[in-house]
């Protein structure tokens, strides 16, 4: 996120965290899917600081230096980007499908 301090798009942000960060964050997960909350919450911390990033970076007012805050629900609306615990059962569900249909 460092190198991107200059990306005033959030397509380009949105982007950068499908090919990049989602993918590894997705990685074989039907066989390791976390259980305890703990660490659920953590995976979940990440899309939740991109989105927060991305939101201020794009949306800030510099003139007044002000921002308007939104919670991580309204991001990820607005953002059209489900949490990965759901996107985790869906990747789940789909390799199931897969293996009963011998895909």
């Amino acid at each position: 996120m460092h190198i991107s301090t200059s990306f005033k798009q959030t397509s380009t942000y949105l982007a950068l965290y499908r090919s990049q960060f989602r993918s590894q964050l997705e990685y074989a997960v039907p066989i390791w899917n976390p259980f305890y909350n703990k660490y659920i919450e953590t995976l979940e911390n990440v899309q939740k600081k991109l989105l927060q990033v991305m939101h201020y970076r794009c949306y800030i007012c510099y003139a007044l230096q002000i921002h308007c805050y939104l919670s991580y629900d309204q991001l990820s609306k607005k953002y059209n980007i489900i949490d990965l615990s759901q996107r985790r059962t869906l990747l789940q569900m789909k390799m199931l499908y897969d293996l009963c249909h011998n895909k």
